[in-house]
């Protein structure tokens, strides 16, 4: 039945999300990140319909490509499309969209592939429905000129939000930086 279908559900994203916690500490406290790991975090973390899990996972991963090395890896194990869909699934979480916008920007070495999937479209979508918050705002624009590709809307969605946040240099600057592109 639905219901235990739903229980039966929920104990595994319980249990998955323990392990996954569980490989996350791991992670973190050693620095020494396994590709497994990694695609624990990007096959089943990104999926999760908690928003926590999500930005755990997010934040994870940004370290990693910060501290070298893993980009190819979170792009080959599928990461980019992980991240949009984790945009997607968690359109009004403000911290999901900050933190996916941030790993954008940290694979920009990879910008052709991050344009490919449609993250521009995302981007957009992203930038239009917080217009109004600062922090998704500056993120989502700082991503879009690390990419620096065309996409459809993104001229207009690019004036309304330096519109939007006059008094806001990192957007004004990272709005002209994607223009200029």
């Amino acid at each position: 039945s639905t219901q235990e279908e739903s229980t039966s559900a929920h104990s595994w994203e319980d249990a998955a999300s323990a392990y996954s916690s569980a490989a996350v500490t791991s992670v973190t406290s050693s620095n020494n990140t396994t590709p497994n790991v990694l695609a624990t975090l990007i096959r089943h973390d990104l999926w999760s319909v908690s928003p926590s899990t999500v930005v755990q996972a997010l934040s994870v991963l940004s370290h990693e490509v910060k501290a070298g090395g893993q980009s190819a890896q979170i792009v080959q194990f599928g990461g980019l499309l992980a991240v949009l869909r984790a945009m997607e699934t968690h359109t009004r979480d403000t911290t999901v969209q900050v933190a996916a916008c941030s790993l954008l920007t940290q694979l920009d070495a990879f910008a052709v592939a991050i344009a490919q999937v449609g993250a521009l479209e995302t981007l957009v979508t992203t930038l239009k429905q917080h217009a109004a918050n600062v922090d998704v705002c500056r993120a989502a624009t700082i991503a879009v000129a690390a990419i620096g590709e065309p996409a459809p809307g993104l001229v207009e969605t690019l004036a309304a939000c330096m519109q939007q946040h006059t008094n806001d240099t990192s957007i004004q600057e990272s709005c002209f930086s994607a223009l200029a592109s």
